[in-house]
Protein backbone atom coordinates (compact mmCIF):
# COMPACT_ATOMS: atom_id res chain seq x y z
CA UNK A 1 0.00 0.00 0.00
CA UNK A 2 1.28 3.41 -0.97
CA UNK A 3 1.40 6.16 1.62
CA UNK A 4 0.05 9.59 0.85
CA UNK A 5 2.55 12.33 1.26
CA UNK A 6 1.33 15.30 3.24
CA UNK A 7 3.07 18.56 2.37
CA UNK A 8 3.84 20.87 5.19
CA UNK A 9 3.58 23.85 2.82
CA UNK A 10 0.41 23.86 0.77
CA UNK A 11 0.63 25.12 -2.79
CA UNK A 12 4.46 24.89 -2.77
CA UNK A 13 4.54 23.87 -6.44
CA UNK A 14 2.50 26.87 -7.56
CA UNK A 15 4.80 29.19 -5.59
CA UNK A 16 7.84 27.79 -7.36
CA UNK A 17 6.12 28.29 -10.71
CA UNK A 18 5.25 31.89 -9.76
CA UNK A 19 8.87 32.62 -8.79
CA UNK A 20 10.10 31.13 -12.06
CA UNK A 21 7.71 33.31 -14.06
CA UNK A 22 8.77 36.39 -12.08
CA UNK A 23 12.44 35.67 -12.80
CA UNK A 24 11.76 35.32 -16.52
CA UNK A 25 9.77 38.55 -16.64
CA UNK A 26 12.49 40.40 -14.72
CA UNK A 27 15.16 39.14 -17.11
CA UNK A 28 13.14 40.15 -20.18
CA UNK A 29 12.44 43.61 -18.77
CA UNK A 30 16.11 44.13 -17.94
CA UNK A 31 17.13 43.07 -21.44
CA UNK A 32 14.55 45.46 -22.92
CA UNK A 33 15.67 48.40 -20.80
CA UNK A 34 19.29 47.86 -21.81
CA UNK A 35 18.31 48.17 -25.47
CA UNK A 36 16.75 51.60 -25.03
CA UNK A 37 18.73 54.36 -26.63
CA UNK A 38 19.59 57.23 -24.32
CA UNK A 39 19.87 60.08 -26.79
CA UNK A 40 18.56 63.35 -25.45
CA UNK A 41 16.44 65.44 -27.78
CA UNK A 42 17.49 68.80 -26.37
CA UNK A 43 21.11 68.15 -27.29
CA UNK A 44 20.29 67.13 -30.84
CA UNK A 45 17.60 69.72 -31.64
CA UNK A 46 18.85 72.36 -34.06
CA UNK A 47 17.27 75.79 -34.38
CA UNK A 48 17.35 78.34 -37.17
CA UNK A 49 16.27 81.85 -36.18
CA UNK A 50 16.47 85.19 -37.93
CA UNK A 51 14.68 87.84 -35.87
CA UNK A 52 15.03 91.60 -36.11
CA UNK A 53 13.33 94.06 -33.75
CA UNK A 54 10.85 91.72 -32.12
CA UNK A 55 9.53 90.99 -28.65
CA UNK A 56 10.86 88.16 -26.50
CA UNK A 57 7.41 86.55 -26.59
CA UNK A 58 7.63 86.25 -30.40
CA UNK A 59 11.11 84.70 -30.15
CA UNK A 60 9.88 82.11 -27.65
CA UNK A 61 6.92 81.29 -29.90
CA UNK A 62 9.25 80.73 -32.88
CA UNK A 63 11.44 78.39 -30.81
CA UNK A 64 8.34 76.45 -29.71
CA UNK A 65 7.21 76.11 -33.34
CA UNK A 66 10.58 74.65 -34.42
CA UNK A 67 10.96 72.22 -31.51
CA UNK A 68 8.77 69.98 -29.36
CA UNK A 69 9.46 72.07 -26.26
CA UNK A 70 6.88 74.17 -24.47
CA UNK A 71 8.00 77.08 -22.32
CA UNK A 72 5.94 78.13 -19.30
CA UNK A 73 6.23 81.77 -18.39
CA UNK A 74 4.10 84.69 -17.39
CA UNK A 75 3.44 87.16 -20.22
CA UNK A 76 3.81 89.96 -17.68
CA UNK A 77 7.44 88.92 -17.09
CA UNK A 78 8.44 89.35 -20.75
CA UNK A 79 6.07 92.16 -21.68
CA UNK A 80 8.55 95.03 -22.07
CA UNK A 81 11.55 93.04 -23.32
CA UNK A 82 12.49 93.59 -26.97
CA UNK A 83 15.12 91.78 -28.99
CA UNK A 84 17.04 93.84 -31.49
CA UNK A 85 18.79 91.23 -33.64
CA UNK A 86 19.09 87.43 -33.39
CA UNK A 87 20.57 85.32 -36.14
CA UNK A 88 21.13 81.57 -35.66
CA UNK A 89 21.68 78.90 -38.24
CA UNK A 90 21.55 75.25 -37.08
CA UNK A 91 22.62 75.79 -33.47
CA UNK A 92 21.60 73.66 -30.51
CA UNK A 93 18.76 74.74 -28.26
CA UNK A 94 21.16 75.30 -25.37
CA UNK A 95 23.30 77.71 -27.40
CA UNK A 96 20.22 79.56 -28.65
CA UNK A 97 18.83 80.03 -25.15
CA UNK A 98 22.21 81.22 -23.82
Amino acid sequence: MKKKRIDRFPLWGSRLKLFRVMKIITFLMLAGFLQVSASIYSQTAKIKLDVKASSLDDVIQKIQNQTDFVFFYSPNDVEGIHVSNIEFDDVSLEEALD
